[in-house]
Formats: structure tokens, C-alpha cells, sequence
């Protein structure tokens, strides 16, 4: 969660500072990318805390974790693919870094309904 919650920081940064001068018709695309990167960030966190988060809680995370990866691919493979003039290292990274954590949100989303209360985990 942690290189998500930079990623977010830094497009923050980048929205504000470089952005409006380079690029402004980029800042809405990247301003959803923030806002999935924060309500990914609240969710996870929140299903980690929640004993047994709910269907809501659940599907919540599927929902962004979705998203997350959705456009982390896309990041990813279209910097992959990209001429060395149009290649942006930030995009790659912060694809790697939403792919990554929405893989993990969708594989423990899975795992939520499966596993038991954390007591009988622990002693198990």
C-alpha cells in the first residue's frame, strides 16, 4: 500500500506543479488516477481492519482493485511498446505499482469469504 499512497502523492505533485504548464489537457486523466489511488488506498486499508468485511467492503475492493489493474496494465504495456522519444519512466512505474496492488486487492477479496474468524486462523 505504501508505494500506492507515493504514487498518489507524487501525481499530486505533478497535477498541480507540471502538469498545467506541459500537458493541462492530461490533468483530468491523471486527477482519477489519484482518486482511484485514494479510495484503493481507504479500501484496502479498511478490509485489513475489518474483521470480516462485508459484501459491500468486498466488493468495493474488486471494484477499484479492477480499476487499479485495468490501467496498470495499460500504463505498463504502452510504455513497454512505446519509441524511446515517447517514453515516460513515471507512467511505467506507476503501472507497475497499480498492477501490482490490484492483483493483490482482487487475490485477498477472493480470499476474505474463505478464510475464518482471525482467532481460529491464529490458533490454527
Amino acid at each position: 500500500m505504501i508505494p500506492t499512497a507515493i504514487a498518489g502523492l507524487w501525481l499530486l505533485f505533478v497535477i498541480g506543479t507540471v502538469l498545467p504548464v506541459r500537458d493541462p489537457a492530461q490533468i483530468p486523466m491523471w486527477t482519477a488516477v489519484v482518486i482511484v489511488c485514494c479510495l484503493l488506498l481507504l479500501t484496502s486499508w479498511a478490509c485489513l481492519r475489518i474483521e470480516r468485511p462485508n459484501a459491500t467492503w468486498r466488493a468495493a475492493l474488486v471494484a477499484l482493485s479492477a480499476a487499479a489493474l485495468a490501467f496498470g496494465l495499460y500504463a505498463t504495456a504502452s510504455m513497454l511498446s512505446a519509441p524511446a522519444a515517447r517514453f515516460e519512466g513515471y507512467v511505467l512505474l506507476i503501472g507497475v505499482i497499480l498492477t501490482a496492488h490490484g492483483l493483490v486487492g482482487l487475490l485477498y477479496s477472493g480470499l476474505i469469504g474463505r478464510m475464518g474468524p482471525r482467532e481460529e486462523r491464529a490458533a490454527g
